[in-house]
């Protein structure tokens, strides 16, 4: 039992240090399950390495729409994996919200704001993309109505909202 304990113990250190690939000479009879259950040990953990890496690639290259293969898991394997998906997904929610209102608002729909409720950095970005809309569509309002104005031949129509940044020039 000598030998399995070093042995044991030995790849235990290893797989503490973060080697996975460690892995326990398999001794017969009883003390054979030990081993067994170790070298399982470093599978699992290989395995939910792999689901970890194929995520943080993905997300890396711009694909959110990986998940990690919870399913293929259990206990808390598979609720570890659940909660990193449940993560991947709080970004994606908002994100994919916001590039909605940014296409409409690219497409002249000046109207369209974020909806979804966030906390957060995710509520910062819902109302700076908000807000943005909410400028911009003023400044589309103020434009129109000073056009017209000029249109009907009214010269003396001034500008009733403060135009601000890049679009000062505007208002001058």
């Amino acid at each position: 039992y000598i030998f399995l304990l070093d042995d044991v113990f030995d790849n235990l250190e290893d797989v503490v240090a973060g080697n996975f690939n460690t892995a326990v000479k398999e001794y017969p009879g009883g003390k054979y399950k030990a081993t067994r259950e170790l070298n399982a040990l470093c599978d699992n953990l290989k395995e939910v390495g792999k689901e970890i890496f194929t995520l943080a690639d993905a997300g890396s290259s711009g694909d959110l729409s990986a998940r990690a293969k919870a399913d293929n898991f259990h206990g808390d394997w598979n609720r570890m994996l659940v909660g990193l998906n449940n993560l991947v997904e709080a970004f994606v929610v908002p994100l994919t919200e916001s590039i909605n209102v940014l296409t409409g608002i690219s497409q002249g729909q000046l109207s369209s704001r974020v909806e979804g409720e966030y906390d957060g950095e995710f509520l910062v970005l819902k109302e700076s993309l908000n807000n943005t809309a909410s400028t911009l569509n003023g400044y589309v309002g103020e434009i129109s109505r000073v056009v017209g104005e000029l249109a009907n031949s009214n010269l003396n129509i001034g500008v009733d909202i403060d135009f601000v940044g890049d679009f000062k020039a505007i208002q001058d």
